[in-house]
């Protein structure tokens, strides 16, 4: 298994200080919800430094009409770097990969939607070799996914969950409302369901972010031998706790643990960051609409 970091910084070194296999960078103007955005130009010279990491760029929009030759010309410079892989949302990026004749391999990104072998193997026949696992499947869910495809699998095992995006520029709005100073990110409370949530708003729109940390640290100990990426959300951790994290998961990726090394691994991963939560790695997404 390799580990993969959503990074928050260009400066490169200080990942490769640690165990990490991988980054993912947001291309400018194309992403939404990521820990840092790049230019072409930037990129070009990121790849330069980059040593043995594979650097993959996240392209996780809806995409428009008006921005599809700018997007199309990006992606001709992209495929001339070496870049391991794109992350893609919106399906005309299969369009474009097609028409341009891109040798850049896509990662399917469609958040909620990655959550069954049948769809993966469909757009593996599309040429999509790797998919980022749906957050809301579990554990069992994405073992059979890997079972049943060769599709090269990423599943997130720490960090702040995506919750729900809109386009919409809701704390600016809401700022103006009360005529305040607008404020980049606010922390809120759902009132029904008492759960806590990050609102980020950046240029595309805004991001509402579980409250929690996802810790899949017990997960990660099944995923070992099956899954090929490990996925790390660095957004909103200090950088001090992440690496701290980063580092305890790296330590055994290539141990096997009995039940005893197991039970203390988890003990010390899980008091780096207390209050965290194991998403739904051990429960299934049922939601039934209450009756008034």
């Amino acid at each position: 298994m390799k580990l993969m970091v959503e990074a928050t910084s260009l400066d490169i070194e200080k990942y490769q200080q640690h165990d990490i296999q991988a980054l993912v960078y947001g291309l400018k103007d194309f992403s939404v919800h990521m820990g840092s955005y790049l230019e072409i130009d930037e990129l070009k010279d990121l790849m330069k430094k980059k040593g043995n990491l594979e650097i993959f760029i996240s392209i996780n929009k809806v995409l428009f009409d008006e921005e599809m030759d700018t997007l199309a010309s990006i992606l001709k410079e992209i495929d001339k770097l070496e870049i391991k892989g794109i992350f893609y949302y919106d399906l005309a990026m299969l369009t474009l990969s097609k028409e341009l004749n891109l040798k850049t391999d896509l990662v399917w990104n469609q958040t909620h939607m990655v959550t069954n072998y049948q769809t993966c193997a469909y757009y593996q026949k599309q040429v999509v070799n790797y998919a980022f696992l749906s957050s809301e499947i579990t554990l069992d869910e994405m073992l059979e996914i890997k079972k049943e495809t060769s599709m090269k699998s990423i599943a997130m095992v720490y960090g702040y969950l995506v919750s729900a995006f809109s386009y919409r520029h809701l704390l600016s709005n809401y700022y103006e409302f009360l005529n305040q100073e607008k404020k980049g990110e606010l922390s809120i409370l759902e009132p029904v369901s008492k759960q806590k949530y990050l609102v980020r708003e950046e240029k595309q729109g805004t991001t509402f972010y579980r409250g929690e940390i996802l810790n899949g640290a017990e997960a990660y100990l099944t995923m070992l031998d099956t899954i090929d990426y490990a996925y790390f959300r660095e957004y909103h951790i200090s950088s001090e706790e992440f690496f701290l994290v980063v580092d305890a998961f790296a330590s055994v990726k290539n141990q096997v643990l009995n039940e005893k090394e197991k039970e203390e691994w988890l003990e010390k991963v899980n008091s780096l960051i207390p209050s965290t939560y194991t998403g739904f790695f051990y429960q299934k997404t049922i939601y039934k609409v209450k009756k008034s």
